[in-house]
């Protein structure tokens, strides 16, 4: 992989507990690990029943696809996506299967993720991006 993009998503509840409403909080940085942006995205449920996503894994399925959007925003061609959600990154690496609710972003991210020459997906834990809960509290 030559010089990708790489990308900490994460999935806060704005409630501090395991419900909604969830933020997608995205770090994105380049090859020698220089930040080149930062975001912060209030997420919805893509199955249209409720408003926003059910549990973590959902919310951070959603996080991730927010991540592949932002990998096309800077043009990346190789893409790294790291999650503090190991289910998450398991339902992506195609070792475990999606819940009815999330088969949608699933979907979703899959067909985006084939866009790019290369994109990994690796669970990060939570202390590598520990920041998350503060920037999403918009402090």
């Amino acid at each position: 992989m030559a010089r990708p993009l790489r990308i900490y998503a994460t999935a806060v509840s704005a409630t501090g507990q395991n419900r909604g409403p969830w933020k997608a909080v995205l770090l994105a940085e380049n090859s020698s690990g220089k930040v080149v942006s930062e975001a912060i995205y209030n997420l919805r449920s893509q199955s249209g029943a409720r408003g926003h996503p059910a549990d973590h894994v959902e919310a951070s399925l959603s996080a991730m696809l927010m991540a592949l959007v932002t990998g096309k925003k800077h043009r990346a061609r190789d893409l790294i996506v790291y999650s503090d959600s190991p289910a998450a990154v398991d339902i992506m690496n195609k070792r475990r299967s999606t819940t009815a609710d999330a088969t949608g972003t699933y979907l979703q991210a899959r067909a985006l993720a084939h866009s790019y020459r290369t994109v990994s997906f690796y669970y990060s834990p939570y202390p590598a991006i520990s920041d998350a809960p503060v920037i999403a509290a918009g402090g």
